[in-house]
């Protein structure tokens, strides 16, 4: 029987620049090259719209990957090797990770077979001149942001609380400037007044959810106390700022200031304590006196404390053990020292933690009490043999939920990128004044899409993670090697099973039950 050939292609198109083919143009233009090939081959498409080639964070992109490794595809297709990557170390991961997988990497309009030596060669050469271009287009975006920040004007983004935007125009041009949203100005004042009272960051977290009804997370309060956005800049102010970057503008004891490439990526990972970062005297008001703002500074750098590990070194239940009311995580804390001298430790709600009881009433328990309930209940089910282990799990493992989430996303998208298409037939046929209610449907689509595309992603994560966590013997095999060891102090290769083996444990402190999720 002849099985037609799957292609993934793939088409991405950056913000950083307007030239080049539009993702509709490239994706047909790979069709085209595939179909005079085999015309029975069936297509799967992906695309990036606004996402840089710099590094491999784009949903689609992240998708398509997540597909190759479920060996979905026979080749992937792409109109030129920099929509894959501009970036030479990215490019080989890739290239690699799809040669493994018996998935070929095709360049419909370079034509190059990567198979080949030759072609792999030439593949490599075009991806290195692909990098030095994204070089180049960095470099003229920094200098244009540069132009921008000695301006003050407001680029984008996500407006810090408490400010809003407002449009000028300027000559022939209109430019974005932030201005106080004076509903917020004294709620900025009190974070500032009471993490100074208080010296912590989680008070104010806290104080915020019990008294404002407002649930943020430590980074949001961070960023907050630590922005220069609100500071009246004054000399003191630049000083102080021009040991992380260069600062544009003179100070007036008035005016906030902006910062620009405040967290540069590397490799799509934010590069911290990175002095490539720079600051404009901007034309909006400060909410906090300099004095003020530089005590936080002050206050902040003293309560730092170096970062604590990401794996505990307590209990290897830490990942995995959730609380069954509010889902959060659960932590192991230090309790009290015993009289021998041992410590006791007790495990407790991060979301009580943070935003106190009347987010969670989740309470403490003994670490030594559920740590025993627990591995007893793991070692109920090495006590099965494969088969009765088997048959309790029956069919938990498939998730007919997810498939049908997935299904229906990928409609939904496909929906509304017909509906564009249709849209956009309709623009080339109206005037200015008519087409702008289109432009607007159009615009708010895609953003529709943008977001479905993202949720995607991660049902597809998912699937694939229960996929690969599915094979029932190899759980029962994680469990038994487990239960050889919990007596054991490796707390590391304790971990490393348990995860390999639960998908997570609920603990509800009301009926003092652990429901292990397989």
């Amino acid at each position: 029987m002849f099985v037609s050939l799957k292609v993934a292609i793939y088409g991405r198109k950056s913000v950083e620049t307007d030239k080049g083919d539009s993702i509709r143009s490239q994706l047909d233009i790979c069709k085209d090259y595939f179909l005079r090939k085999d015309p029975n081959t069936e297509f799967v498409e992906f695309e990036d719209e606004g996402y840089s080639g710099g590094n491999t964070n784009r949903p689609d992109f992240k998708s398509l990957m997540i597909r190759a490794k479920n060996r979905e595809f026979d080749a992937v297709g792409c109109y030129k090797i920099d929509r894959i990557a501009r970036n030479v170390v990215d490019f080989v991961n890739i290239y690699d990770e799809l040669n493994k997988l018996d998935i070929k990497l095709i360049s419909v309009t370079e034509g190059f077979d990567p198979s080949t030596a030759i072609g792999k060669l030439i593949m490599m050469i075009l991806a290195s001149f692909a990098e030095m271009e994204r070089e180049n287009i960095k470099q003229r975006v920094k200098d244009s942001m540069r132009e921008l920040a000695k301006s003050g004007k407001w680029t984008g983004g996500t407006l810090p609380f408490g400010y809003t935007t407002i449009r000028v125009t300027e000559g022939s041009k209109k430019a974005s400037y932030l201005s106080v949203d004076n509903d917020n100005v004294d709620l900025v004042k009190e974070i500032f007044n009471i993490y100074l009272e208080t010296g912590s960051m989680h008070k104010v977290q806290k104080w915020l959810y019990d008294e404002k009804n407002i649930k943020w997370c430590l980074s949001t309060v961070k960023n907050i106390l630590t922005s220069p956005v609100y500071v009246m800049a004054n000399k003191e102010i630049v000083n102080y700022l021009n040991n992380f970057g260069e600062v544009f503008g003179k100070p007036n004891g008035e005016s906030g200031i902006l910062t620009y490439n405040r967290r540069p990526y590397t490799n799509g990972k934010h590069r911290w304590n990175d002095k490539s970062m720079f600051y404009s005297i901007s034309k909006h008001n400060g909410i906090i006196e300099p004095n003020l703002w530089l005590r936080t500074q002050s206050l902040q750098e003293k309560n730092k404390v170096s970062p604590r590990p990401k794996a505990s070194q307590i209990s290897y239940l830490t990942g995995v053990l959730k609380c069954s009311k509010c889902k959060s995580s659960m932590t192991v804390s230090h309790n009290h020292k015993n009289k021998d001298g041992s410590i006791s430790y007790v495990y407790i709600c991060t979301g009580r933690k943070a935003y106190g009881a009347n987010y969670c009433d989740c309470k403490q328990v003994k670490r030594s009490i559920l740590d025993k309930e627990i591995e007893d209940e793991l070692n109920s089910y090495v006590n099965l043999d494969i088969e009765q282990f088997k048959e309790i799990l029956g069919t938990a493992l498939e998730d007919d939920g997810l498939k049908n989430r997935i299904s229906s996303i990928k409609k939904k998208i496909e929906s509304n990128s017909n509906k564009i298409n249709n849209l956009v037939d309709k623009l080339s046929m109206l005037s200015n004044a008519a087409g702008a209610a289109i432009l607007s449907k159009i615009e708010i689509l895609t953003k529709e899409n943008e977001v479905l595309k993202k949720d995607l992603l991660f049902a597809e994560q998912e699937q694939l993670l229960n996929s690969q966590s599915a094979d029932v013997e190899e759980k029962y095999e994680a469990l038994k090697q487990l239960a050889n060891v919990l007596d054991t102090n490796e707390i590391d290769i304790k971990r490393r099973l348990l995860e390999c083996a639960v998908k997570e444990i609920l603990w509800n402190s009301d009926t003092g039950y652990a429901n292990i999720v397989i």
